[in-house]
């Protein structure tokens, strides 16, 4: 891992005027130095060892006393700390070196690339690069916690140089680019590892995080106290996120002891006993094999982790997923740029609205699905079997009769547009608390009544359960597949009709083989809810699996709600296009008092402000939290078990959430 930290020249200073307070010389190897093109203009040499006069000048000649250096700190991975530390002599030896090689090497990517200043000319102020620093690197084996934890302190001065000048370091895009280079070192060691014959696994192939093979899961966490430390620290506050990491780790840190390491390697070696045994041999073999062939596999694979989850996006996007998928192959930043250059399948995305002159990518893949959707909802014009609007009306009035219902005129018209509709693909843009789920047992009664068979799917297992529930859905059909479930579930049963199923993880599938799937028996009418939250691939399976049996989709969704996690949104674009043939349902009967309904409506639109102002009446501000806390329970717990049922209480982080539970 790579983390970004400002060291002022008091801070610096006193890590060498006091021996029992020096962090960046405590527990300090001989393989402290200096590196950097300006080393030599500075009267240092670089990979020399690093005195401590030298670097309290440095210090005070560089940038100013508020930020006079950047900590770029390089965290190798907790299995080869344990490793270092434990294994053998050689052991550490060949790991140390694997450590050093890496972050040297990276270092040497962040001064070539990122190191710049802010030169103002004629009035105007830019970055401009410069591609010249200085860097005091120093090696620590320790955490705070006192676990195994090898890594290296870059102390890159705030000074570079152009045309001759000393300028301050631009260190905006140092912070932007923590995680580029973290990716970027952990490619590189992991390339160094396996060079000298370690064996790694991959733990984390969206962020680019390995293991060495052999290292229990149990002793890793046994010597990770200080990441348990931040992870508690992020728990009890409710905050994820690298930013909000970093902050816990600030808030947490405790003075560094020093310590005998020696000593402390003894009572490690007493632990990793009662934990597991460490052969001498441990993690060396070979898994990933660094070659230009499997690069480009990574890449590929990156590419099409990516199609799945955006339709567009901005080329570092890419470049960061290309980087954490080939990290262990020693994928270089240098290597995914080429790529990326060199992949024909990569277009440029041109977008509408906010995003409008953003340079964006997207693929032929991503287009082609979006098009075979788009495709089938015009080939599917006028090809359905439907009732006629007349038969349609007759049969919802009689059903109303017989059950004493009450449909306004735009439920009535959902209903008829449902059933009396020749289009294969049609659309019911709901807005909620607008009758929906009503509405559509109402048409699931016409068109039975017909007889139409009526089938559902959701995107997730809470909303196909709802739905079941709303539009008298539960149950199996004839075929014994269910008449109501998850959008997922349900192309799983149909391939397995078709008689291409295969052993493996349903819940992860992306892919559904159709071949062979026989056509319905009887006229079928779908009903698929939360339309707007199904992306683009999924989708795109729904409409071969409906075209192959020759049924009817009903898409119900609302655009101006979520949008899918994956990537897409077939539906929203079809709607707001006019090329899915929709009805509305905009009239919100849940609400019943003027103001809250008003409210809602400029809500569901959009105007957040002006729903918040029409409430404000009704909205107690309680500024203490401790205060807020308790009036919310006391609120809440003087109500009757009924009201208790009917009230919801929003809370914007676990902590807060844990806390009034508890209360």
């Amino acid at each position: 891992m790579l983390s970004v930290a400002t060291v002022t020249e008091s801070m610096g200073s006193s890590y060498y005027a006091n021996a029992a307070e020096n962090y960046y010389t405590r527990d300090a190897t001989v393989n402290d130095a200096w590196q950097g093109s300006l080393c030599e203009a500075a009267g240092l040499e670089p990979g020399g060892e690093i005195k401590a006069e030298q670097f309290q000048l440095m210090l005070h000649n560089s940038g100013s006393a508020k930020c006079a250096a950047y900590d770029c700190t390089f965290s190798a991975p907790k299995s080869v700390s344990i490793l270092a530390e434990l294994g053998t002599k050689e052991q550490h030896a060949a790991l140390l070196a694997a450590h050093q090689a890496a972050v040297a090497s990276t270092l040497q990517e962040i001064e070539a690339n990122e190191i710049g200043a802010r030169i103002t000319h004629d009035g105007v102020t830019e970055h401009i690069h410069t591609g010249r620093m200085v860097a005091a690197k120093f090696e620590h084996d320790i955490s705070r916690e006192l676990d195994p934890q090898i890594h290296t302190h870059c102390v890159i001065m705030n000074r570079t140089e152009y045309q001759g000048k000393n300028y301050a370091v631009d260190g905006t895009p140092l912070y932007k680019i923590q995680k580029t280079y973290g990716m970027e070192y952990r490619a590189r060691l992991a390339a160094e590892l396996q060079e000298r014959g370690y064996s790694i696994h991959v733990t984390d192939q969206e962020r680019g995080f390995f293991e060495l093979d052999g290292i229990e899961e149990k002793t890793l966490q046994h010597f990770s106290k200080r990441r348990q430390q931040i992870e508690q620290s992020m728990r009890e506050r409710g905050v994820s996120g690298a930013k909000a990491a970093q902050q816990a780790t600030l808030e947490t840190r405790k003075a560094k002891e020093h310590t005998d390491i020696q000593q402390l390697r003894q009572e490690w070696k007493q632990e990793l006993a009662e934990l597991q045994d460490l052969p001498d041999n441990l993690g060396q073999g070979s898994r990933y094999e660094v070659t230009e062939v499997n690069r480009l596999a990574a890449y590929q694979e990156a590419v099409k982790s990516m199609e799945m989850q955006q339709f567009a996006w901005k080329p570092d996007e890419l470049e960061g997923k290309v980087l954490a998928y080939g990290v262990p192959y020693g994928m270089a930043r240098a290597d995914a740029r080429r790529l990326m250059q060199k992949d024909p399948s990569l277009l440029e995305a041109h977008l509408k609205g906010r995003d409008a002159g953003i340079v964006y990518q997207t693929t032929q893949a991503n287009l082609d699905r979006e098009a075979k959707i788009f495709d089938a909802i015009e080939q599917g014009k006028g090809q359905a079997m439907a009732m006629t609007s007349q038969q349609a009306e007759t049969s919802l009035r009689r059903i109303c009769r017989d059950h004493d219902w009450h449909l306004h005129p735009q439920q009535q018209e959902m209903v008829c547009h449902i059933a009396s509709s020749k289009d294969q693909f049609i659309g019911v843009v709901g807005l909620a608390g607008t009758g929906k789920s009503f509405s559509l047992n109402a048409a699931r009664e016409v068109l039975e009544a017909a007889g139409y068979e009526v089938r559902g799917m959701s995107a997730s297992g809470q909303a196909a359960q709802e739905l079941a529930a709303d539009a008298g859905l539960e149950g199996k059909n004839a075929d014994g597949t269910d008449k109501c479930a998850t959008i997922h579930r349900q192309l799983n049963q149909a391939e397995k009709l078709a008689g291409n199923a295969k052993p493996e993880d349903y819940m992860t599938k992306t892919e559904w083989d159709f071949s062979g799937l026989p056509q319905s028996t009887q006229p079928t009418v779908w009903f698929m809810d939360e339309a707007s939250l199904t992306d683009n691939n999924t989708l795109s399976y729904v409409v071969e699996m409906v075209e192959r049996r020759g049924d009817k989709l009903v898409l119900i969704g609302d655009p101006s709600q979520l949008q899918p996690v994956g990537c897409g949104a077939a539906f929203t674009e079809a709607v707001n296009q006019s090329r899915l043939a929709s009805v509305r349902l905009d009239n919100i009967q849940r609400q019943q008092e003027a103001q809250l309904l008003q409210a809602v409506r400029e809500s569901v639109m959009g105007s957040v402000k002006d729903s918040l102002d029409l409430v404000s009446k009704d909205t107690k501000v309680i500024k203490q939290h401790k205060a807020r806390m308790q009036a919310i329970t006391k609120d809440y717990v003087s109500l009757s078990p009924e009201e208790q049922r009917q009230t919801v209480v929003l809370t914007a982080n676990n902590k807060d959430r844990v806390m009034l539970n508890e209360q």
